[in-house]
């Protein structure tokens, strides 16, 4: 009986073995060499240097990668050549990304439809060439990539290697004397054809696009359904009247989105016929392209005044289905005469907000429509939230044929960041719903804008597991999802798996306990203090069991550093009562212009500005706050110390996204009990100011429209900004 020894260890701190071998269980022979065509596309290439890297390391086989070669046996083919037609074998009626695995005669043979034409990127962001491709990796998220899934398979079937988290310390391989390959007959196709996580920018973070492809991740090109209203600005100068009327005006500004970049009169006959022109010149310069958006700019909150879009809006419908009919009817509209000229070829817009509902008065859109239902599986823990998104998918499904998804895994934004919030079991039983109700794929928003390493995949200790369950699921969603975190635990973690496992677990029940929950999902009280101290305690014994300077202890020292500095956070409001500010009254006249002249001033002690976590910041902000029988007066004083750096877009009251500007952000509230009606005020570093209403208006929107005569100053000195 012959005996092969087995363990788990980090890349790159492997022990030289000798007489180590891939062998061909059937013949007996051991393979020497790697095979790729000659003009082999790029993931092709680079799948054969990840075959030849990962076997060396699993069991120091030296395998060279050649073009051509004499020898009959011994071989690994990667990637469709002229040697595959004289065994049979064919790329025909393989599905998009999938790959075929065969041993035969002492040679084993991995292909599938390879894509090798130019890098596909989008429109617009979140598909620009550098978050889509790396150009020294000639790597791309989109395109097909058969055989470099069929590697990634491989390796991870036979020769037991794990890519958990990007990079080395991600990284698991299981070293061994030797690898012995039984008679494959394989074919994988993944369950979802779209299958795009936005967590890097590709050009600047090579090992998390690598990450992003052996994780299953990618898909034949974008499926470019976003925002894109703001595309038609070019035409503002020559035809105003293809914008919205608000108020007597055009709207080329935020008057109808919050997002900004104007909305459109689409009862206007000539603006789906422009959007037809320009859809269809779209698809002729780029055949590669499948969906192109057309969508309104993000936070619609009213549509164009003229009596004919009016007459669309539905008054009967719920908040989420107030413009539903009005949207949906010129998306479909748009659709069926894009479609005369390139039926194969999708006009897409997403499921969102006030056109979330699907349509009443569209009984089918047109077979061309694409439509990606916004919703957000990690709320799954709410039962009424996934009862109300299931019976929206199975109206969506009666309606159209071509559903995508918009995801959101966006636990490393705040207030979430660095806790623990998964949910593997959630994202399971989700996929297996949308494979029955034949999604097309999904759109996950994962990406984190933060500090100097924002392109990267930011703080993977919290975020890799939902992402790497996710992207193993795509694949096959009737996998045991038990049954691979068991592997996780083990493989990941070693002598501290048993600790791992119970620190994800609770994590995981304290996430959908707080399903039950009528409060508001907060994360301090999600996320209690005896909770806090048990996932540390738990963490602390897990760091006990390994040993310094092995990977084990780096993976659960990375883990435990991210959650140690999101405790500190939860911890801070659950030690803190909320702060109450007393603003003394002033008789005295009051001048807005930034000078602090008034006698009130002197008598002020003005509170400090803490950071994100609570604690003070390097740069101080300060508060002086006095009021008379009609006005409230505040005074912020920052000590900016890169004056020079302060970014001041916007020049006209509520005009632009000034919320990107270095301002300052007010909310008042006039009833604490009811934090859903507040004011809000922004205010950027020269004083221009935009203002309006939460929970005012009867239809809930947003009201941009109100107007508070407030009157802000700002004067920049040495040292600050007031």
């Amino acid at each position: 009986m012959k005996i092969h020894a087995f363990l788990v260890v980090a890349l790159g701190v492997i022990s030289s073995i000798a007489n180590c071998q891939v062998i061909d269980k059937a013949s007996g022979e051991a393979y020497k060499r790697i095979i790729i065509p000659a003009k082999a596309a790029s993931s092709v290439r680079l799948a054969a240097s990840d075959l030849q890297k990962y076997l060396k390391a699993v069991c120091k086989a030296d395998l060279a990668i050649k073009n051509t070669t004499k020898e009959k046996t011994g071989n690994i083919y990667v990637g469709f050549s002229p040697e595959f037609k004289k065994q049979g074998f064919l790329q025909k009626g393989l599905k998009p990304d999938a790959f075929k695995i065969v041993s035969r005669n002492g040679n084993l043979y991995i292909w599938g439809r390879d894509y090798s034409g130019r890098p596909i990127v989008g429109i617009r962001n979140p598909w620009f060439h550098r978050e889509v491709y790396n150009s020294k990796l000639k790597i791309g998220a989109f395109g097909e990539a058969g055989s470099m899934y069929g590697v990634y398979y491989f390796l991870e079937k036979f020769a037991g290697v794990r890519w958990y988290m990007p990079g080395e310390l991600g990284t698991v391989i299981s070293k061994k004397n030797e690898i012995e390959i039984p008679v494959l007959n394989i074919t994988k196709s993944p369950d979802f054809g779209y299958r795009y996580a936005w967590l890097c920018d590709f050009e600047q973070a090579p090992e998390d696009a690598l990450w992003f492809r052996r994780t299953g991740f990618g898909g034949l090109c974008p499926t470019q359904i976003i925002d894109s209203f703001v595309f038609f600005l070019k035409y503002k100068k020559s035809h105003p009247e293809y914008f919205a009327l608000v108020d007597g005006k055009r709207d080329f500004g935020n008057k109808c989105a919050s997002r900004g970049g104007g909305h459109l009169c689409l009862k206007n006959p000539d603006v789906a016929k422009q959007w037809v022109k320009d859809i269809c010149a779209y698809f002729k310069a780029n055949p590669a392209q499948r969906v192109f958006p057309l969508a309104p700019n993000d936070g619609l909150t009213r549509i164009c005044g003229c009596a004919k879009c009016q007459a669309e809006l539905d008054h009967k419908a719920v908040e989420s289905g107030k413009f539903s009919n009005h949207i949906w009817n010129f998306v479909n509209k748009v659709a069926i005469e894009v479609g005369k000229k390139y039926p194969d070829k999708f006009v897409g817009c997403i499921a969102y907000e006030h056109y979330l509902e699907p349509p009443s008065n569209i009984k089918k859109l047109s077979p061309n429509v694409a439509v990606m239902i916004c919703q957000s599986r990690s709320n799954f823990i709410k039962p009424s939230y996934k009862l109300g998104m299931r019976k929206k998918i199975n109206t969506w499904r009666k309606k159209c044929k071509n559903i995508y998804f918009w995801e959101y895994y966006l636990q490393t934004w705040l207030p979430w960041r660095n806790l623990p919030v998964v949910f593997p079991h959630i994202i399971s039983e989700d996929l297996k719903y949308l494979k029955k109700v034949d999604s097309k794929g999904e759109f996950i928003e994962a990406e984190s804008w933060y500090g100097s390493r924002r392109h990267k995949m930011l703080f993977p200790g919290m975020q890799h597991l939902n992402l790497y369950v996710t992207g193993k699921l795509y694949w096959d969603v009737n996998q045991d999802v038990d049954k691979m975190l068991d592997e996780y635990f083990k493989l990941f973690y070693g002598p501290a798996g048993k600790e791992m496992k119970e620190f994800w677990q609770l994590a995981e029940k304290i996430w959908i306990d707080a399903g039950k929950n009528k409060l508001s999902l907060s994360p301090n009280v999600v996320f209690s203090k005896s909770a806090l101290d048990r996932l540390s305690f738990i963490l602390g014994k897990a760091e006990e069991k390994t040993k310094a300077g092995t990977a084990y202890r780096k993976r659960v020292k990375l883990i435990a550093n991210e959650f140690q500095a999101g405790r500190r956070t939860i911890s801070q409001i659950l030690r803190k009562k909320p702060p109450v500010l007393k603003v003394p009254r002033t008789s005295s006249q009051m001048t807005i212009d930034g000078i602090l002249s008034e006698e009130i001033y002197k008598a002020i002690t003005p509170p400090a500005f803490v950071d994100k976590m609570g604690e003070a910041p390097e740069y101080k902000t300060y508060l002086y706050a006095t009021h008379d029988a009609k006005n409230l007066y505040l005074v912020f004083i920052n000590y900016e110390p890169e004056i020079k750096r302060l970014k001041s877009a916007c020049t006209q009251k509520d005009i632009g996204r000034i919320w990107m500007d270095d301002c300052i952000i007010i909310f008042l509230c006039p009833n604490p009990k009811n934090r859903k009606k507040c004011y809000q005020f922004i205010i950027n570093a020269k004083g221009v100011t935009w203002d309006g209403r939460h929970g005012f208006r009867k239809d809930g929107a947003f009201d941009l429209a109100w107007n508070s005569r407030i009157k802000a100053v700002s004067t920049i000195q040495k040292y600050g900004c007031i």
